[in-house]
């Protein structure tokens, strides 16, 4: 198990810190950190991680110098370790609830979702697979491949990539109209209930879809092996579940599910404040973080949110929002 402390930061304050890196600006806070966390780093006591939306937020910077710059900066500190995609790990979290309940192994998180290289970036490792070809020609194409996932890497941070406003817009219209039935509730705590009970109904659908994926492989395993299955479900989920208070109790047995519910919810239930194109990115950038590391250093909105909904106590996760904060922790 990786002993260090592991920090991820959001891209405001890599912008910062790229700034006096470079020499670009005089920020003596900046200055500060980034030679705390240089000197941590060297003493073997931090590790750094990174994720795809600093590649997508590194790669719409316009100028090819200041993406050159920031990208450099990042995989250098980071050693290149990146967190993987969020989407990638539900089922995981899924299945080491039920491995949790019959007393076996569990996948260790942090170990699980946090690795080096391109493969964690993307979520996935690009493998050619192909019947037309000689095994032994794939794999010296794949050697091959392997060997520039670096250089693939690098090219997703350098590359410029537009903004895609249309797709944001979009989702941002999909939020919007998700809440209006927030609007017509007349309080706070009748929009906490609801949210609740449609967590509960998607959180049951994943469960019910993952047991339905094993299902699938009926035909591989034996009948008792399948009632195994469904004696296991039938045990592990508490009886009693009609009451929203143990709903939310058994929410939070799964980080990353109750992670993206709590952030998304309480923005939601904030009736004055319009949904913003960058929520979206914002709030999955920091559901493995704080579900399954140590420090985030993040947008004061969505940490204030994250503090609000006791994410940090819940997970033990360390929240800033501010550098100075962040400098005296370290």
């Amino acid at each position: 198990m990786d002993a260090k402390l592991i920090i991820y930061l959001d891209q405001n304050h890599w912008n910062r810190l790229e700034k006096v890196y470079y020499e670009k600006r005089n920020d003596s806070l900046a200055q500060k950190v980034l030679d705390k966390l240089i000197e941590l780093k060297s003493q073997n006591k931090i590790k750094i991680v990174l994720d795809l939306q600093r590649a997508i937020e590194t790669a719409q910077r316009k100028y090819k110098e200041s993406r050159k710059d920031l990208s450099n900066l990042m995989l250098s500190l980071s050693d290149e370790h990146f967190t993987i995609p969020w989407v990638y790990l539900q089922s995981f979290e899924i299945e080491n609830y039920f491995l949790q309940k019959q007393g076996k192994y569990k996948y260790n998180f942090r170990e699980l979702s946090i690795g080096k290289g391109f493969s964690y970036m993307m979520g996935e490792t690009p493998e050619i697979v192909s019947d037309s070809t000689s095994k032994k020609n794939l794999s010296t194409i794949n050697e091959k491949l392997r060997e520039l996932y670096p250089k693939l890497m690098k090219i997703q941070f350098e590359r410029y990539k537009k903004k895609d406003i249309q797709n944001q817009n979009e989702q941002v219209k999909r939020a919007e109209n998700a809440r209006k039935i927030l609007f017509k509730m007349d309080s706070d705590k009748k929009r906490k209930e609801y949210q609740i009970e449609q967590d509960f109904i998607v959180l049951m659908r994943k469960i019910v879809k993952y047991f339905k994926s094993i299902d699938d492989l009926r035909a591989e395993i034996t009948d008792l092996e399948a009632l195994k299955i469904e004696m296991l479900i039938k045990k592990s989920i508490p009886k009693d579940l009609k009451n929203n208070k143990d709903r939310l109790k058994f929410m939070r047995e799964f980080p990353l599910f109750y992670t993206h519910s709590a952030l998304v919810n309480a923005r939601d239930r904030n009736l004055d404040r319009k949904i913003a194109s960058n929520d979206l990115i914002d709030i999955v950038s920091y559901l493995v973080p704080i579900a399954y590391l140590d420090v985030v250093v993040g947008e004061n909105y969505f940490i204030t949110l994250a503090k609000q909904e006791k994410l940090d106590k819940l997970y033990g996760c360390k929240l800033f929002s501010k550098m100075d904060d962040f400098y005296a922790f370290l």
